[in-house]
C-alpha cells in the first residue's frame, strides 16, 4: 500500500492523474469503520483529559489540495471540529490559515506530508489559539 500511494502521487505531482479526495472523504462518512473508530478514540481521550483535569486540543490539518474556496474536504473539517466541540476539545482548524497558500511550496516532494514552513506556519496558529484561550501563560 505505501509504494501504491507514492506512486499515486507522484503521478498527481506530474499532472497525470487528479487527486481523488472521494476515498477520504467516504472515511469520514457515518457508519464507516473508520468514522466510527476515529470517534470511539476520540471520546476515549475525551473522557481521559476530563477524569484528569487536562484541556485537549483537537487540531485539524488540511490536505495540501486546493487550498482555496474549493477546497474538497470542508465538509470533513466541519465534521472532524462539531464532534470535538460536542465531547468538549478545544478545537482549532487550520484550513483558514493555509488558505490561499500554494500547497506544494509547503509539502515534502514526493510525500505529502508538511514541510518546515509549514510547520512553522501550524506553530504560529497554535501558539495565538492557545493564548487566545488562555491555554498558555503569558
Amino acid at each position: 500500500l505505501f509504494f501504491m500511494d507514492r506512486y499515486n502521487k507522484f503521478k498527481a505531482m506530474l499532472g497525470l492523474v487528479e487527486d481523488n479526495p472521494n476515498g477520504i472523504i467516504d472515511r469520514y462518512k457515518d457508519g464507516s469503520r473508520e468514522w466510527g473508530g476515529s470517534k470511539w478514540a476520540l471520546k476515549q481521550i475525551a473522557s481521559l483529559s476530563r477524569q484528569n483535569g487536562i484541556p485537549a486540543l483537537l487540531m485539524v490539518w488540511p490536505m495540501h489540495i486546493k487550498l482555496s474556496d474549493d477546497y474538497p474536504f470542508k465538509g470533513v473539517h466541519n465534521k472532524i471540529i462539531t464532534t470535538g466541540n460536542s465531547l468538549g476539545f478545544y478545537t482549532l482548524d487550520l484550513f483558514p490559515v493555509f488558505k490561499g497558500k500554494d500547497s506544494q511550496s509547503l509539502s515534502v516532494p514526493l510525500d505529502g506530508h508538511p514541510n518546515a514552513p509549514a510547520h512553522e506556519i501550524t506553530a504560529r496558529a497554535i501558539f495565538e489559539y492557545l493564548i487566545k484561550e488562555r491555554l498558555a501563560p503569558l
